[in-house]
């Protein structure tokens, strides 16, 4: 029987860096103990649950309609992508990445 490991008890590899990151692996473990079954609709929902967590943010504290909302979380979405390339850019000309 296989023993039950909890949520911060990473195989050493995960540890080590050698297969992941230990970020990666504790992302990992929290949701599968929060999806459990439905784990495999963990990569959809990394798509889905952050734009329509700032749309609802946005809609909620701005007071604004629908379509106000919508355009602006699409355009916070597009400076957010446009701030993490030259986050990367900016890695990549230091030579870290």
């Amino acid at each position: 029987a296989k023993r039950d490991q909890g949520l911060l008890e990473l195989p050493p590899q995960m540890l080590l860096g050698q297969r992941h990151g230990l970020l990666q692996g504790l992302i990992g473990r929290l949701c599968q103990a929060a999806l459990g079954p439905l784990e495999g609709l963990r990569d959809p929902l990394l798509g889905i649950v952050p734009p329509a967590h700032m749309l609802a943010q946005l809609k909620g504290a701005y007071s604004l309609g629908w379509f106000s909302a919508i355009w602006r979380t699409v355009a916070l979405l597009f400076i957010a992508l446009f701030v993490l390339l030259l986050f990367v850019l900016l890695l990549l000309a230091m030579g870290v990445a």
